[in-house]
This record gives structure tokens, sequence and C-alpha cells, in this order.
């Protein structure tokens, strides 16, 4: 069971709801202001925010994934992260 939902289902939910729920919590908007610069290795993200766990920014990181905002796997160590539309 997903126990988060994606952004398109969340259609009869409150626009501010949904933002909040996608991009709430201490991280996410600054990893959305980083990735709107372009794409990034996974290890630029963390630099240009030295205060987060790489574990935080992959939960994040995956996160983003599942509601749709990050459509990279967020598996290999390599990848990069593409900028959101």
């Amino acid at each position: 069971m997903q126990l988060r939902e994606r952004v398109e289902e969340m259609a009869g939910y409150c626009d501010v709801e949904v933002a909040l729920v996608v991009i709430g919590g201490k991280w996410k908007l600054l990893i959305l202001k980083h990735l709107l610069a372009g794409t990034q290795r996974f290890g630029q993200l963390k630099r240009a925010m030295p205060d987060i766990t790489q574990r935080m920014l992959t939960r994040q990181l995956r996160e983003l994934e599942e509601h749709g905002l990050d459509d990279a796997p967020s598996t290999p160590r390599s990848r990069r992260v593409p900028s959101t539309p």
C-alpha cells in the first residue's frame, strides 16, 4: 500500500493543502530551488545544502519523486537529478 498520493490523485483536495503536502517540510522548497537551476548530481545537491544529511536528502528526493515532481528513480548514486518542469 502506498502511503502518499501522487499529485494527480489529489484533484479533490484544496490547492493549498496539496501544495503543503507536496512541498511541506524543512528541505523540499530548498531542494526544488536548486533543481530549478538545472539538472544536478546528488553530490552537487548535497554540497549546495551542507546542513542536510545524506539520508534526509535521499528521503526528500524520493518523496518528490512519489508526488511526480522528480521523474528519475532515486536508486543509482551517480544519476543526475532532473530539474522540475
